[in-house]
């Protein structure tokens, strides 16, 4: 079975919830410690679309949203999602 690799960028203001989001999504983990992301994180996730396995390879970047050198420099094909506010839990 090939995998479909898909590159996820999420970017956003800090403190909220980049980081936590990609931990919970990726690992099923949450801490309530905030720790500044400095550079990128970057995980791997695996799900299923149909009879289809995508590999999805998420960065969250610490970059302020000011910095579009940043998203310039992922291939084109890279989706991008910005997070402007915190969604608490």
């Amino acid at each position: 079975m090939n995998d479909t690799v898909k590159d996820l960028l999420i970017i956003g203001n800090s403190s909220v919830g980049k980081t936590s989001f990609l931990f919970r999504y990726c690992d099923d983990s949450f801490t309530s410690a905030f720790v500044s992301t400095v550079g990128i994180d970057f995980k791997v996730k695996t799900v299923f679309r149909g009879d289809k396995r995508v590999k999805l390879q998420i960065w969250v970047s610490s970059f302020p949203l000011n910095f579009p050198n940043i998203v310039l420099s992922f291939p084109s094909e890279t989706e991008v999602i910005s997070v402007r506010s915190e969604c608490g839990y």
